[in-house]
């Protein structure tokens, strides 16, 4: 794809990364790295608080490509919910790359420093602390469990007449739109796909904890648009 007016701003800072990556990528890497680990290192010391790390991928073959700059923690040991910590992390000026409920991954960035990636670790804990509650059992989405039922392709879905239907006349029609719960961007239901009553009822009880759930036309899923057959 290209455009008959590109930006000459974007550009240049595309190519600034570029020439940045070139002349000190090992340096900022490893420094992103380095901070990464400190962060995870004190992380471990939170009661309660689960951290992933290198080790997962001495656990499981799945998992050799681990990113070590990736930060990614677990809540249900501490009882707080990750919605609300991302929404007073976010208040406070810390940017998360995802959030739900039991999990969450701040960002560690080559821009950062000691002095940031330091804000970030105590503003984390500090969030949580202020949110702990009863330890929760860990209870996998059920949403990514259930087999999709296709009936149709997502074009013959999207092209067919379609109405919307309350969420319990929707169970057992074929859906017309997609519904995708954030995190992960994954689509749980794509048109052309027969609703599934369990299914359903996991991205409701995603919906109604704060979950994101993205193009669909109703994002608290009390209706759905379905096929007209």
């Amino acid at each position: 794809m290209h455009t008959t007016s590109p930006s000459g701003a974007i550009f240049a800072s595309i190519d600034r990364a570029r020439g940045l990556l070139q002349d000190r990528g090992e340096e900022l890497l490893g420094n992103a790295i380095r901070i990464a680990e400190e962060a995870r290192r004190r992380f471990r010391q939170v009661p309660g608080l689960g951290v992933v790390g290198h080790e997962i991928a001495e656990r499981s073959p799945s998992f050799l490509m681990h990113d070590p700059t990736k930060i990614v923690l677990t809540l249900f040991g501490t009882g707080a919910d990750g919605h609300r910590v991302a929404d007073v992390l976010e208040q406070r000026g810390i940017h998360l790359e995802f959030a739900d409920r039991d999990t969450f991954c701040p960002v560690i960035t080559l821009g950062d420093t000691d002095q940031t990636g330091d804000r970030l670790v105590t503003e984390v804990i500090r969030a949580i602390e202020e949110h702990r509650g009863e330890p929760r059992p860990l209870v996998p989405i059920s949403a990514w469990t259930v087999e999709p039922d296709t009936a149709m392709s997502p074009r013959e879905a999207f092209f067919s007449d379609h109405e919307r239907v309350s969420a319990e006349q929707a169970i057992g029609r074929i859906a017309a739109e997609m519904i995708v719960p954030y995190p992960p961007g994954v689509p749980a239901i794509a048109p052309g796909e027969r609703i599934q009553a369990k299914l359903l009822k996991a991205l409701q009880d995603e919906a109604a904890s704060g979950t994101r759930i993205a193009y669909c036309g109703d994002p608290l899923l009390r209706s759905i648009l379905v096929v007209n057959k």
